[in-house]
């Protein structure tokens, strides 16, 4: 499958859950979520404090290659299933086979 796909597959289970779970207000945010929960992540500092915090790294495609966003997909499909308590890629596929 074209890593494409996979991004289109990904942003389709974000979807899904945000509207059945209703957890969420945005795709965005849970993918916000997502990364921060797995470790993509970032330090920022404020120059005038010296305050460092943590921001969402980016996972745009043309910083990843084919395996790295596959990696980072199985593991956030796995944490959604996690916290959610379905697999909604499953769910998907399921609704595209009936």
């Amino acid at each position: 499958m074209r890593l494409t796909e996979i991004c289109i597959g990904y942003w389709k289970a974000l979807g899904l859950v945000v509207k059945v779970t209703q957890k969420w207000s945005s795709t965005e945010n849970l993918h916000r979520d997502i990364k921060m929960t797995l470790g993509y992540r970032e330090q920022v500092v404020n120059m005038r404090t010296g305050e460092i915090t943590l921001v969402p790294d980016s996972i745009a495609l043309d910083k990843m290659v084919h395996a790295e966003f596959c990696e980072f997909m199985n593991q956030a499909m796995a944490l959604i299933a996690d916290t959610v308590g379905f697999d909604p890629l499953s769910f998907l596929a399921e609704e595209r086979a009936a």
